[in-house]
């Protein structure tokens, strides 16, 4: 294996490293704030579970790599496109991590490998934007915003009449378990995104000009791709939890359980049915947002912060991918 191909690789697991470390504050923010679990518990709950999940079945890697993923056919334009676009990922995941700012790992990668393709050129594969694959990472918060505030008002309506201290109790024990099947979800979307990169400058590098077919990547590095997820969220900050889980609304018991189970559903619906990549952030974020009932509960200033990210977090990527991908272009 070239020195070049081991250093994409090294990036790729560094970026599944921190996309594990800023995200598990967002999985089990919720339930961390509304005194479900410990913080340490949570984690190691989210910990357990990014790890099978990212083990889970390949089909999301199979459509990022086949259906999304268009890129040149020299091998060395290609090492330098994967690096220069995971590079700008991890540059702005790291960026936003410190500023308290959700961000999608989806969006991040998508940006930071639209930005890096840019340099090589747009030609191949003008309707990336427009794809259905891709639409459907922007569409899904919205959709799942809805929902939340339908289950908000129907659970509101059945616990009504129940006793806050038994009710709240309860709600604790079922966010458990909806924290497990978000992480699970989480970590089936988020390893195979960047495992799809990493299949591709697996096969650039050992096999240069072969067919990319995601069935024919090592274990091992499926595995590696498991370890660094999973580490990511073992060692994980709190910075954009409060942001998402305290800041941005308020919550109770209920409202938690109701925005993660939404979460999990639609994560899960996504990873495991329909094969398509989610912003996990960003449909938490939204499922939080549908659970508050009034204008109260929901705090302007921090939401302006996390729709500028939602906004600002491709181009800016991108912009960042390409400054990457210029100097690796005349290295090749």
């Amino acid at each position: 294996m070239e020195l070049a191909t081991l250093c994409v690789l090294l990036l790729g697991l560094a970026f599944a490293f921190f996309n594990g470390f800023h995200d598990a504050g967002i999985t089990v923010g919720n339930i961390v704030a509304t005194h479900g679990l410990s913080p340490r518990v949570a984690l190691t709950l989210a910990t357990g579970f990014n790890f099978v999940g990212a083990l889970l079945g390949q089909g999301i890697a199979t459509v990022v790599a086949t259906e999304v993923a268009s890129f040149p056919h020299s091998s060395n334009q290609l090492l330098a496109v994967l690096g220069g676009g995971i590079a700008g990922a991890l540059l702005v995941n790291v960026v936003t991590y410190f500023m308290a700012v959700p961000i999608a790992s989806t969006h991040v990668l998508m940006g930071g490998l639209v930005g890096a393709w840019l340099v090589v050129g747009w030609e191949d594969r003008p309707s990336i934007m427009f794809d259905e694959t891709i639409i459907s990472i922007f569409i899904m918060p919205f959709v799942a915003f809805f929902a939340s505030i339908v289950l908000t008002r129907v659970v509101f309506r059945v616990v009504a009449s129940y006793p806050p201290k038994p009710l709240f109790k309860r709600c604790r024990q079922v966010n458990s378990v909806m924290v497990a099947g978000l992480s699970l979800a989480h970590g089936s979307q988020d390893a195979q995104k960047i495992g799809a990169v990493m299949g591709l400058v697996w096969v650039s590098g050992v096999h240069p000009g072969a067919e990319v077919v995601m069935d024919g990547r090592p274990w091992t590095l499926i595995v590696l791709t498991a370890v660094a997820l999973a580490a990511g969220t073992w060692f994980s900050g709190w910075r954009v939890a409060r942001t998402v889980s305290v800041s941005m609304v308020r919550l109770d018991p209920v409202t938690s359980v109701i925005s993660n189970t939404t979460s999990a559903v639609f994560l899960s619906l996504a990873a495991f049915v329909f094969r398509l990549p989610a912003s996990m952030s960003f449909v938490v974020v939204a499922s939080n947002l549908g659970t508050a009932r009034r204008r109260q509960d929901i705090r302007l200033r921090p939401l302006m912060k996390v729709v500028a990210a939602w906004i600002l977090g491709i181009p800016a990527t991108s912009c960042v991918a390409a400054l990457f991908t210029l100097p690796l272009l005349m290295l090749t």
